[in-house]
């Protein structure tokens, strides 16, 4: 009996070893650029894939490093070095030598694409493709290709070098991903001049076959000489994170530092109801570049399990494509009904269902003050028009910016509804931005309207190309600049740099003539349709948004209101009381520039004109033929 006591002992040690042996051997993760599943933001590795791989290794308490390296490098170090797991990596048959595959990542959907300019390129069938120089990215399967006798293929390092090489015309056409083509012209932007940048829309795609639709999946993968029992353990454990669906992505364009503390609030609060927070970012104020991206993503299928938005048409229009999951049981729960004010709660369903949950009220017209400017200047804080163009020329001429601003659209379409709505009025605002009235367009008043945006123009610096709306804010809190006009979001940035609210800080007033007016600009978070699943996650982030603390904790670091009305705002700062004072007034406009009353091509188009008038000398009766013809092009489809 001791004997076989000792011999049952003897091999459940050996099971004991050889189970656990893995962890003591040392665990290499490479990786290489492949956004959205594998990229760095602020030097740290992030992406859908690389947080469910971390959370598999921490499963196993396993810790380790991922190392982004060269697709070159990576390929070959984890070819040649046992117990190294690689990812995203296509299944090719040279691949299959090396590689023991733990666990599929997606589909990529290739395309070819050229730049809208080489009109001289044109592709009708396959054979066209030989007279081409064709750029491909190191990794890609090229199967399809060879099958097809193309061989004027170039490979490029990365996707990012490939985008160069395009706008270079190096090579005539690029083969890539359309989600990996978007982010390798975000991260080409980073290292250009401002003058050099690029846009998704440079860009178009040609040919489109099936033969760009027949690539291997994507795949996490390990070196075939790895321990075995390491390599069971991935699979099984890898399997299970996915099954468990404790990953939410959420697509949203908080990329600045300064925004980090709220997005803090929801990652803590997921976190308590076991959920992870995977971002997926794309760089670009207002949402301007993630609307881009997100329709990419929507004609891919790949959705974010949760994506941010603007209250508004886009929003419904996407709930009445039947893209988005239905939020009625927490909105029951939670009497939203009675929680949110009407003109959210009345644009946040569609046909008694609600869609999106509203994350804040923020105040649009608003101007930001340098207390120290005008006191250096001499001159009195501005209340009209006419008090604001006077004391702006005496603040230039003691050598100080009168107005800061940016060059990025939506910062130029932020002052120019502040302009309509001051000098045009709250009637004249609706009839331009929510009736789209042609008379109203062609009208004096708008004429005398673009007049006076012109001569604000003249009170800017000629050293705004490229500035963001926060480098923007941070010349008020320098004191180089007297006023700039933004929503109240600007006022974090310059809490950030220790100012406080009053004279010796910083101040806020109303856009001249606005004062008893609420310009509105509200975030909402909606809910893609992903798998069955995901939903329950989705429903406890929706309902963590409508949370009454986690209301007060988000706004109160964002400096908004809450959405949910049953928050006090007791402990909010003086510009936040301010605003909620003239929001109960009840006088409340929705925002133009921020997508709550047009679609998103034709707010977009009227922002690219009203940015070309300013930054031109367009004449005001060039600028409003143009306009008319945008609205009523929009108006007959």
């Amino acid at each position: 009996m001791l004997k076989l006591v000792k011999k049952v002992f003897f091999y459940s040690f050996l099971f004991f070893i050889s189970s656990f042996s893995y962890a003591k051997e040392k665990i290499n993760i490479v990786t290489f650029n492949s956004p959205p599943y594998s990229y760095k933001k602020n030097n740290v590795q992030v992406g859908f894939t690389t947080e469910i791989l971390q959370y598999t290794m921490d499963k196993l308490s396993l810790k380790t490093h991922i190392n982004e390296l060269p697709y070159k490098r990576a390929l070959r170090n984890a070819s040649i070095i046992p117990n190294t797991i690689i990812y995203p990596l296509a299944k090719t048959q040279e691949n299959e030598k090396s590689f023991t595959w733990i666990g599929q990542v997606s589909f990529q959907e290739i395309h070819l694409f050229k730049h809208k300019n080489r009109n001289d390129i044109q592709i009708n069938s396959l054979d066209d493709l030989k007279k081409y120089k064709i750029g491909i990215k190191r990794g890609h399967n090229l199967k399809s290709f060879t099958n097809n006798a193309i061989n004027n293929l170039e490979k490029v390092s990365s996707s990012v070098n490939g985008v160069s090489m395009l706008q270079a015309s190096r090579i005539d056409l690029l083969l890539l991903d359309d989600l990996e083509f978007l982010h390798a012209i975000e991260k080409y932007n980073k290292s250009q001049l401002n003058r050099n940048k690029v846009n998704f829309n440079d860009f178009k795609k040609v040919f489109d076959s099936s033969f760009t639709k027949n690539f291997e999946p994507l795949y996490v993968a390990i070196n075939k000489n790895s321990n075995p029992t390491l390599v069971k353990k991935l699979k099984k454990e890898y399997k299970n994170s996915i099954k468990q669906n404790r990953f939410l992505e959420v697509a949203h364009w908080w990329t600045e530092d300064a925004q980090k503390p709220m997005l803090s609030v929801y990652k803590k609060a997921l976190k308590k109801e076991g959920y992870i927070w995977i971002d997926y970012t794309y760089q670009g104020g207002a949402g301007e570049n993630m609307q881009e991206v997100m329709s990419i993503r929507k004609k891919l299928k790949k959705r974010p399990h949760v994506m941010q938005t603007y209250l508004g048409v886009e929003s419904k229009q996407m709930y009445k494509e039947a893209i988005l999951l239905d939020l009625n049981k927490v909105a029951k729960e939670q009497k939203w009904e009675d929680s949110l004010p009407s003109f959210i709660n009345e644009r946040i369903k569609y046909k008694g269902n609600y869609f999106a949950a509203p994350l804040n009220i923020q105040r649009v017209n608003l101007v930001w003050l340098s207390p120290k400017v005008f006191k250096a200047s001499n001159v009195s804080f501005p209340s009209t028009w006419e008090d604001f163009f006077e004391v702006s020329n005496k603040i230039k001429e003691k050598g100080y910016i009168p107005v800061s601003i940016g060059t990025n659209p939506w910062q130029i379409g932020t002052l120019f509804e502040n302009v309509v709505l001051g000098i045009g009025g709250e009637e004249f605002y609706k009839k331009i931005f929510i009736e789209f009235n042609l008379k109203a367009f062609s009208s004096s008043l708008m004429i005398k309207i673009l007049k006076n945006f012109r001569k604000i123009e003249q009170l800017t610096d000629k050293k705004r190309e490229g500035r963001t709306w926060v480098e923007a804010t941070r010349l008020i809190a320098k004191n180089k600049a007297a006023m700039y006009f933004m929503g109240d979001w600007a006022q974090k940035i310059l809490k950030e740099a220790d100012l406080k609210y009053g004279e010796d800080g910083y101040l806020a007033i109303p856009t001249p003539n606005t004062k008893d007016i609420f310009l509105n600009n509200t975030d909402v978070f909606v809910f893609p349709k992903v798998n069955n699943s995901s939903i329950i996650g989705q429903n406890k982030l929706a309902k963590i948004i409508m949370d009454k603390d986690i209301q007060k904790d988000f706004n109160m670091v964002k400096g908004s209101i809450p959405s949910n009305l049953k928050v006090s705002i007791a402990d909010f700062d003086e510009v936040s009381k301010i605003s909620f004072n003239t929001f109960k007034k009840g006088n409340i406009v929705p925002s133009f520039n921020f997508r709550q009353t047009a679609s998103k091509k034709l707010r977009d188009e009227i922002v690219s004109l009203v940015c070309d008038f300013f930054n031109s000398d367009m004449k005001e009766e060039v600028f409003v033929k143009k306009l008319l013809k945008i609205v009523k092009d929009n108006k007959d489809k």
